[in-house]
């Protein structure tokens, strides 16, 4: 390998680590029942931004067990016990977890997306259908728009905004996690592109269709 791509490749790896530093910064745990509000979440990285919103004031339940793959994960009757237990279930959505929808309508609770205000992209082996396109496993978009820590911000704004119309005496506990949550995002997007921007090879190789949004936001072609 040449040098130049060493140094990109390096690159990538430091910013791949620090982005996941901020969104997936510990190994999932479910915590236990204690009387606090309960909702959950599907995928972990979602459920790292969930717990850091919800912080003492409710629990956070993890659907996905760790390991298991998001996109043909077939939920058990345990499952539909956490779901039931839970005041909401936040999802991805766009192919990613639809699973969920079948077991949040049996256990009778709400399914949250998270994507609302988040510039979503094409999915990426998209092919024409009537009215649009759409994957081969039939999303409508691409669903790993968290690889981006200015998405990383919207998506724990509508956490919060939800959380705290759910559980209003919790609502300045819900506020002030997403305000500082935001300002650590944003230093991160700041940090990745000052490492990026002078670097002049901006090719990367990656081993799975999930890093469009982390190229697009970081001037990075894949």
């Amino acid at each position: 390998m040449q040098p130049s791509m060493r140094r990109t490749a390096s690159v990538f790896v430091f910013a791949l680590a620090l982005l996941t530093a901020a969104l997936v910064a510990f190994a999932p745990a479910r915590m236990p029942r204690s009387g606090r509000p309960r909702v959950a979440a599907t995928v972990f990285p979602l459920y790292d931004i969930v717990r850091t919103i919800a912080g003492p004031d409710a629990d956070v339940t993890l659907i996905l067990p760790p390991g298991a793959e998001p996109h043909s994960f077939e939920p058990q009757p345990s499952t539909v016990r956490d779901i039931a237990a839970s005041g909401a279930v936040y999802a991805i959505g766009h192919g990613l977890d639809d699973w969920i929808d079948a077991a949040a309508d049996s256990a009778g609770t709400s399914k949250v997306l998270v994507d609302r205000g988040i510039a979503l992209r094409p999915p990426p082996y998209a092919v024409a259908i009537s009215g649009g396109t759409a994957d081969q496993d039939g999303s409508d978009a691409d669903p790993h728009y968290w690889l981006n820590a200015r998405n990383g911000v919207i998506i724990a704004e509508t956490v919060a905004a939800d959380l705290s119309r759910r559980y209003p005496a919790h609502a300045e506990g819900f506020q002030a996690r997403l305000d500082a949550y935001r300002t650590r995002l944003l230093a991160l997007d700041d940090e990745i592109r000052a490492e990026l921007a002078a670097r002049p090879q901006k090719n990367i190789v990656t081993f799975h269709a999930a890093w469009y949004y982390f190229a697009d936001a970081y001037g990075l072609l894949v």
